[in-house]
């Protein structure tokens, strides 16, 4: 699909929630079931239109305004998110690439519409740069001593709400940036429930870290509003947070994730444009359900020993699609393992055939997921990546490895 089509898209989905009267309006064809577009309007309709129309399920948290006219069936609203808007209102395209999330959280075009609270008279908030891909970050300072702290925060970062699906299970996805090791820790908040925490001394200092994480709406939420607090300790420090991305575990399916440059990441549809190649047939690779980092998924390969015909000692391939990359642009490579026992040999990494780095079962212990990174910069001339990651099990025991929450994506190191 063009770039003029996918942008369409979400300029129709801004209509789903513009300001004005409530009125009903006529439902004459289901391209015309909302009003013109505009642009504070994006992140919420673009959430819904996910919602309604991934993985067959029907979202629950219609617009008021459409309902007055239309009523609640899903296929009027399933192909009024596909076609683009009726009207030719003039509208100007956000600075920020519209995903299916919240799509402001890069900061690119200044704070709105997120809001900030500053109960410490010794912290300040601004939009700043450099940011994590682009030019522009939320940065909050503190100057101590602590004026007025409340409840430790002296900061806050708040989110527009944004619609969910009771039962929906969600990623969030956001970089987050300590000047120091004694700069505290930001806490999220999602509809005002403590979420998790991030410390500075958690993956260092001094550069940006990217997170990942998983939310699942109860049976009576039906929108979501993230909130980050920020805690800092002593000293005089600065956090900043950008690239604030939420939106259905299905939106990173597909050739247009949510986050980074690489499709089918989670594997929540299957392999998608992934390919395998088993070359043992004492191992066995698949899609698999129930033990997934994020979600329910993960690319899990089951080695029943003795090996029968690796190469080059390798039982399993695991392959991305070309990817476009741009020559000198440094790129975060990030995913999570997973080894079933300490001798279930090692995952290795290539990027063009090259390869990058190996995590072996006992590197970082075995039985849960493990985060690891590789930062690559593409040579002059290279305008091409293909990721490809190799399972080497020895003649060890019978062993599972799995991968998940694979992102790739261009950064500011």
């Amino acid at each position: 699909m063009g770039s003029s089509k996918v942008y369409s898209k979400f300029l129709l989905a801004i209509g789903l929630f513009i300001s004005g009267s409530n009125a009903a309006i006529a439902c004459n064809a289901d391209k015309a079931l909302f009003p013109c577009p505009t642009p504070t309007a994006v992140a919420e309709a673009s959430a819904f239109c996910v919602t309604i129309t991934s993985s067959g399920k029907t979202a629950t948290n219609y617009p008021a305004r459409a309902t007055a006219a239309c009523g609640t069936s899903a296929d009027r609203y399933i192909s009024a998110c596909k076609c683009g808007p009726t009207c030719t209102a003039t509208v100007t395209k956000p600075c920020s690439t519209p995903t299916a999330g919240l799509i402001y959280g890069d900061f690119e075009c200044g704070l709105s519409p997120w809001s900030t609270q500053l109960p410490d008279a010794a912290a300040s908030a601004r939009v700043l740069s450099p940011g994590f891909t682009g030019q522009k970050a939320f940065e909050a300072d503190f100057n101590p001593p602590s004026v007025s702290k409340e409840l430790g925060v002296s900061a806050r970062l708040l989110g527009p709400a944004v619609p969910v699906t009771p039962g929906q299970t969600y990623k969030l996805t956001f970089a987050t940036w300590f000047d120091i090791g004694s700069s505290g820790f930001i806490g999220i908040m999602i509809n005002n429930k403590p979420y998790r925490t991030i410390d500075a001394n958690d993956f260092g200092m001094g550069h940006w870290h990217f997170n990942q994480l998983s939310w699942t709406a109860n049976v009576t939420e039906v929108s979501a509003a993230p909130k980050f607090e920020f805690l800092f300790g002593e000293t005089k420090s600065v956090d900043k947070i950008d690239n604030v991305i939420f939106a259905p575990l299905p939106a990173t399916c597909g050739p247009k994730p949510a986050a980074g440059i690489l499709p089918d990441g989670e594997f929540e549809c299957g392999l998608g444009s992934w390919t395998v190649q088993t070359p043992d047939s004492a191992a066995t690779a698949s899609v698999k359900s129930g033990n997934a980092f994020i979600g329910d998924k993960a690319f899990e390969v089951v080695f029943s020993p003795p090996p029968k015909t690796p190469q080059l000692g390798v039982s399993t391939r695991l392959i991305s699609k070309k990817l476009e990359v741009t020559p000198g642009t440094t790129y975060l490579l990030q995913f999570y393992t997973f080894f079933d026992n300490g001798d279930a040999g090692f995952i290795g990494l290539q990027i063009n055939d090259q390869p990058l780095y190996t995590i072996d079962a006992r590197d970082k212990g075995f039985g849960h997921y493990n985060l690891n990174e590789v930062i690559w910069k593409p040579a002059d001339g290279v305008k091409s990546a293909t990721i490809k990651f190799e399972f080497l099990f020895g003649s060890g025991p019978l062993s599972v490895d799995r991968i998940d929450s694979i992102v790739f994506q261009p950064y500011n190191p």
